[in-house]
C-alpha cells in the first residue's frame, strides 16, 4: 500500500490514458500524480479522466513538484502546466 504514486507517463509505448488506467487498476486506492510534457489542457483532461488525481509537467520547479505531491497525496486534484 502506497500513500502516493508519481509516474512519468511520457516514456511508454502506449497512449498516456492507457498507462494511467493500468496504473490506477493495479493500485485502485492510491492517488496518482502523472508527469508528462503536455501543455494543452485538451491533452491533459483525458489523463485525469483515466484516473490520475494530478498532473504536472516534467520540467516544473522543485517547489511546484512538492506542492503537487502534497495536494495529490491528500486527495486534492492538482494540475500544474507551468514550466520552470
Amino acid at each position: 500500500e502506497f500513500d502516493l504514486l508519481v509516474a512519468n507517463i511520457e516514456d511508454f509505448n502506449q497512449a498516456s490514458t492507457e498507462v494511467v488506467s493500468q496504473i490506477c487498476a493495479q493500485f485502485p486506492n492510491t492517488p496518482l500524480l502523472a508527469v508528462h510534457s503536455y501543455l494543452n489542457k485538451e491533452l491533459i483532461k483525458p489523463i485525469i479522466t483515466a484516473g490520475a488525481i494530478g498532473y504536472i509537467r516534467n520540467d516544473v520547479s522543485e517547489k511546484k513538484l512538492i506542492e503537487a505531491v502534497q495536494k495529490v497525496a491528500s486527495g486534492t486534484k492538482c494540475i500544474v502546466t507551468e514550466s520552470t
